[in-house]
């Protein structure tokens, strides 16, 4: 019986150290850090270009063992990347590897912050051991999706025909002096947030301006859109110019149209700052100058001949004073010296 226990007790003493091998077998990881260059925001609004709707991002694995490790990685985003998790990556010993690579916005992407976090797990170490319960490590970023709001105008109907709309100086044409100038228009509004759009209204001469008090201009009155993303209402407007002196030289009168979150608008025509998130829509028309109307002979210069030692000279006249002032005098100092 004793010798039955001795045994058994030798038996239990033999496993003791394959026992404390296994619960000492390491579960070695590597450490993630990620960051993103330039930016952590994303603007999905389909006005910029799709450079503003991704984020660069460089993650870092170190492996701080002192053995090669084979890792798994992975990406949790809500939206599309460019990273490749399809291999496995080896780390040697006390080593680290870089990845750099894009994570993009979707189009209707609603505004608030989304997490995005880069995870890796080893599979392998010192070459041939397998770890099959190894933890995952990961490391993670907050990123911004911000606001967009589009406000856009399809013109409708206007009066005078082609007054709104224009792009060019070109394409302006003559004002119907002490007229109203109206448009009807279609205003479409998205977004990715809840929307507040507006309408505002302005004006601006081209140079040469009028002089003060030559020139009255009036245009309508701000309009708050009680519309949500996605939705459309119909409006109307007038300016109205007012030419109260004749000017001398040609006058561009450009009606401005504003389109945008409200507080955009507001911004715009209380202190003539122009944000990027705002939309303008341009109308106009050219006040004509005087100087430029009933001249028939402005532009038919009078032939004057006169000669001298049988040489004929001739002046042209009718293209200014000044300048026929100058012609008289070089006319006079040819001849002296012709007589000479």
């Amino acid at each position: 019986m004793k010798l039955q226990v001795l045994l058994i007790s030798l038996l239990f003493l033999s496993l003791l150290p394959v026992s404390s091998v296994a619960q000492t077998e390491p579960k070695p990881e590597v450490d993630v850090f990620c960051e993103s260059y330039y930016n952590q925001e994303l603007n999905p609004n389909p006005r910029y270009s799709s450079y503003y709707n991704e984020v660069s991002v460089e993650c870092t694995l170190q492996n701080d063992n002192a053995y090669s490790v084979e890792v798994e990685t992975a990406i949790q985003w809500i939206y599309s990347n460019n990273y490749d998790s399809s291999s496995s990556i080896t780390i040697n010993a006390n080593s680290e590897e870089y990845f750099q690579f894009q994570i993009y916005g979707s189009d209707d992407a609603p505004a608030g912050f989304e997490t995005f976090t880069f995870e890796a797990i080893v599979i392998q170490y010192g070459g041939v051991r397998e770890c099959t319960d190894c933890e995952t490590t990961t490391h993670s970023l907050e990123i911004e999706v911000l606001e967009w709001t589009a406000v856009e105008l399809e013109l409708l109907s206007e009066s005078p025909t082609g007054t709104f709309g224009i792009s060019e100086m070109y394409e302006i044409q003559l004002c119907a002096i002490n007229d109203e100038y109206q448009l009807g228009a279609r205003i479409s509004v998205d977004g990715n947030h809840d929307v507040n759009p507006a309408i505002g209204f302005d004006y601006e001469y081209s140079d040469p301006y009028p002089k003060a008090g030559t020139m009255k201009v009036e245009v309508p009155k701000r309009m708050e859109l009680d519309i949500n993303a996605g939705d459309t209402t119909d409006v109307d407007a007038s300016f109205s110019l007012e030419v109260l002196e004749n000017h001398t030289e040609d006058v561009y009168v450009i009606f401005i149209v504003v389109l945008g979150e409200s507080d955009e608008v507001s911004q715009y025509l209380n202190n003539g700052y122009y944000s990027s998130n705002v939309d303008l829509y341009f109308g106009g028309c050219l006040v004509e100058g005087i100087e430029y109307q009933f001249n028939d002979n402005k532009n038919n210069p009078i032939i004057i001949e006169t000669s001298s030692d049988n040489s004929k000279i001739y002046l042209v006249a009718g293209i200014g004073g000044a300048t026929t002032i100058c012609l008289l005098i070089a006319l006079i100092a040819l001849l002296a010296r012709k007589r000479h």
